[in-house]
Protein backbone atom coordinates (compact mmCIF):
# COMPACT_ATOMS: atom_id res chain seq x y z
CA UNK A 1 0.00 0.00 0.00
CA UNK A 2 1.28 3.45 -0.81
CA UNK A 3 0.10 6.66 0.83
CA UNK A 4 0.15 9.73 -1.40
CA UNK A 5 -0.63 12.51 1.10
CA UNK A 6 -2.69 13.38 4.15
CA UNK A 7 -6.27 14.27 3.28
CA UNK A 8 -7.98 15.39 6.50
CA UNK A 9 -11.62 16.41 6.35
CA UNK A 10 -13.28 18.16 9.29
CA UNK A 11 -12.68 16.01 12.38
CA UNK A 12 -11.48 13.06 10.27
CA UNK A 13 -7.84 14.10 10.63
CA UNK A 14 -6.48 10.57 10.07
CA UNK A 15 -7.61 10.39 6.42
CA UNK A 16 -4.95 9.72 3.79
CA UNK A 17 -5.16 9.54 0.02
CA UNK A 18 -4.13 6.06 -1.13
CA UNK A 19 -2.29 5.42 -4.37
CA UNK A 20 -4.89 3.75 -6.62
CA UNK A 21 -2.12 2.16 -8.72
CA UNK A 22 -0.56 0.32 -5.79
CA UNK A 23 -2.06 -2.98 -4.60
CA UNK A 24 -2.27 -3.80 -0.91
CA UNK A 25 -0.32 -6.78 0.31
CA UNK A 26 -0.15 -8.38 3.73
CA UNK A 27 3.34 -8.27 5.21
CA UNK A 28 2.66 -9.97 8.53
CA UNK A 29 0.41 -10.32 11.56
CA UNK A 30 0.68 -9.11 15.12
CA UNK A 31 -0.28 -10.97 18.25
CA UNK A 32 -2.42 -9.94 21.21
CA UNK A 33 0.57 -8.65 23.20
CA UNK A 34 1.51 -6.29 20.35
CA UNK A 35 -2.10 -5.12 20.08
CA UNK A 36 -2.07 -4.25 23.77
CA UNK A 37 0.70 -1.70 23.10
CA UNK A 38 -1.59 0.11 20.63
CA UNK A 39 -4.63 0.29 22.91
CA UNK A 40 -6.14 3.74 23.39
CA UNK A 41 -7.87 4.58 26.67
CA UNK A 42 -10.12 7.60 26.11
CA UNK A 43 -12.46 8.66 28.92
CA UNK A 44 -15.34 8.63 26.41
CA UNK A 45 -15.79 7.87 22.74
CA UNK A 46 -15.89 11.52 21.74
CA UNK A 47 -19.05 13.10 23.15
CA UNK A 48 -21.63 10.92 24.90
CA UNK A 49 -25.26 11.61 25.71
CA UNK A 50 -26.97 11.28 22.32
CA UNK A 51 -28.57 8.14 20.97
CA UNK A 52 -30.64 6.68 18.19
CA UNK A 53 -33.72 4.54 18.80
CA UNK A 54 -31.71 1.29 18.76
CA UNK A 55 -28.39 2.59 20.09
CA UNK A 56 -26.72 4.00 23.18
CA UNK A 57 -24.15 6.82 23.08
CA UNK A 58 -24.00 6.12 19.34
CA UNK A 59 -24.02 9.59 17.79
CA UNK A 60 -22.75 13.15 18.19
CA UNK A 61 -24.81 16.19 17.15
CA UNK A 62 -23.21 17.77 14.07
CA UNK A 63 -22.79 21.16 15.77
CA UNK A 64 -20.62 19.51 18.46
CA UNK A 65 -18.23 17.89 15.97
CA UNK A 66 -16.36 21.17 15.37
CA UNK A 67 -14.51 20.61 18.66
CA UNK A 68 -13.37 17.08 17.75
CA UNK A 69 -9.77 16.35 16.74
CA UNK A 70 -9.98 12.79 15.44
CA UNK A 71 -12.38 10.16 14.15
CA UNK A 72 -10.78 6.81 15.00
CA UNK A 73 -10.15 4.96 18.26
CA UNK A 74 -8.65 1.54 18.94
CA UNK A 75 -10.10 0.33 22.25
CA UNK A 76 -10.14 -2.93 24.17
CA UNK A 77 -13.35 -4.21 25.73
CA UNK A 78 -13.87 -7.25 27.94
CA UNK A 79 -17.61 -7.74 27.46
CA UNK A 80 -18.44 -7.56 23.75
CA UNK A 81 -21.87 -8.85 22.73
CA UNK A 82 -23.16 -8.73 19.15
CA UNK A 83 -26.88 -8.26 18.57
CA UNK A 84 -28.68 -9.20 15.35
CA UNK A 85 -32.05 -7.51 14.96
CA UNK A 86 -34.48 -6.13 12.39
CA UNK A 87 -34.77 -2.48 13.45
CA UNK A 88 -37.19 -1.37 10.73
CA UNK A 89 -39.46 -4.43 10.67
CA UNK A 90 -42.44 -2.42 11.90
CA UNK A 91 -42.09 -0.29 8.74
CA UNK A 92 -42.07 -3.35 6.48
CA UNK A 93 -38.27 -3.44 6.04
CA UNK A 94 -36.94 -6.97 6.71
CA UNK A 95 -33.27 -5.91 6.59
CA UNK A 96 -31.21 -7.09 9.54
CA UNK A 97 -28.65 -4.98 11.38
CA UNK A 98 -25.67 -5.93 13.52
CA UNK A 99 -24.87 -3.96 16.66
CA UNK A 100 -22.06 -4.17 19.22
CA UNK A 101 -23.02 -3.85 22.88
CA UNK A 102 -20.19 -3.14 25.32
CA UNK A 103 -19.01 -0.92 28.12
CA UNK A 104 -15.87 1.18 28.05
CA UNK A 105 -14.49 3.45 30.78
CA UNK A 106 -17.75 3.12 32.70
CA UNK A 107 -20.02 4.05 29.78
CA UNK A 108 -22.47 1.74 27.99
CA UNK A 109 -22.49 1.72 24.18
CA UNK A 110 -24.63 0.11 21.49
CA UNK A 111 -23.08 0.90 18.10
CA UNK A 112 -23.78 -0.31 14.57
CA UNK A 113 -21.15 -2.76 13.23
CA UNK A 114 -19.77 -2.16 9.73
CA UNK A 115 -16.95 -4.75 9.82
CA UNK A 116 -17.67 -6.75 6.63
CA UNK A 117 -16.33 -10.03 8.06
CA UNK A 118 -18.68 -9.91 11.04
CA UNK A 119 -21.62 -8.62 8.99
CA UNK A 120 -21.22 -11.56 6.61
CA UNK A 121 -20.96 -14.07 9.46
CA UNK A 122 -23.74 -12.77 11.73
CA UNK A 123 -26.39 -11.23 9.48
CA UNK A 124 -27.29 -14.68 8.12
CA UNK A 125 -28.22 -15.75 11.66
CA UNK A 126 -31.59 -15.32 13.29
CA UNK A 127 -32.25 -12.41 15.63
CA UNK A 128 -30.51 -12.69 18.98
CA UNK A 129 -27.35 -11.95 20.92
CA UNK A 130 -23.91 -13.52 20.68
CA UNK A 131 -21.24 -13.23 23.40
CA UNK A 132 -17.76 -12.62 22.00
CA UNK A 133 -15.85 -11.59 25.12
CA UNK A 134 -12.56 -9.69 25.12
CA UNK A 135 -11.93 -7.87 21.85
CA UNK A 136 -10.30 -4.85 20.30
CA UNK A 137 -12.65 -2.52 18.43
CA UNK A 138 -11.84 0.13 15.87
CA UNK A 139 -14.45 2.81 16.48
CA UNK A 140 -15.00 5.28 13.66
CA UNK A 141 -16.91 8.54 13.72
CA UNK A 142 -18.60 8.89 10.34
CA UNK A 143 -19.33 12.05 8.40
CA UNK A 144 -22.38 13.99 9.60
CA UNK A 145 -25.71 12.73 8.27
CA UNK A 146 -29.11 14.22 9.09
CA UNK A 147 -27.82 16.23 12.03
CA UNK A 148 -25.50 13.68 13.63
CA UNK A 149 -22.13 11.98 13.18
CA UNK A 150 -22.57 8.29 13.98
CA UNK A 151 -20.14 6.13 15.97
CA UNK A 152 -19.52 2.84 14.16
CA UNK A 153 -17.62 -0.35 14.95
CA UNK A 154 -15.48 -0.49 11.81
CA UNK A 155 -13.44 -3.54 12.86
CA UNK A 156 -13.53 -6.27 15.50
CA UNK A 157 -10.49 -8.25 16.62
CA UNK A 158 -11.51 -11.06 18.98
CA UNK A 159 -8.88 -12.33 21.37
CA UNK A 160 -10.21 -15.86 20.85
CA UNK A 161 -9.45 -15.64 17.10
CA UNK A 162 -5.96 -14.13 17.32
CA UNK A 163 -2.98 -16.35 16.72
CA UNK A 164 -0.45 -15.96 19.51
Amino acid sequence: MSLLRPQPYRFQTENWLLDPDCRWRRTGRIGWSELLTLEQRPDTLWINGSRTFHGANDCVPTEKTVALRDSLKLIRVTDLTLRVNTPRARFGDPSKALSACFSHAGHAYILRVTDPTYEQEYLIRSEGTHELGESFLTISLGEPFEGHAYKLVAAIIERARIQV
